[in-house]
């Protein structure tokens, strides 16, 4: 499922960039937490407002703009099988 991509850390362990829980904890308050925090989130918040109002050309636009700022090939690819996922 969505939680199960690793969001680049299989990388960062392998480099040695993450070996116990006080790196584990500094790669998430510096990479994860604010991308979801300034990303995830409003985005989810806004298509939230946006599907109660049935506005599917924003919606559409929520989305586009949602692969734009994942610029890692692999993120946008794990977003779209998620999303592909919960449509059906």
């Amino acid at each position: 499922g969505a939680y199960a991509h690793s969001l680049g850390m299989e990388e960062m362990v392998q480099r040695g960039w993450i070996s116990d829980e006080a790196t584990l904890l500094t790669f998430l308050r510096r990479h994860i937490i604010p991308s979801v925090r300034q990303v995830d989130l409003p985005l989810v918040a806004e298509s939230h407002r946006l599907a109660q109002t049935s506005d599917i050309p924003a919606l559409l636009d929520i989305d586009k703009l949602a692969g734009a700022l994942r610029p890692a090939r692999e993120l946008r690819t794990a977003s779209l099988q998620t999303g592909r996922r919960r449509l059906t």
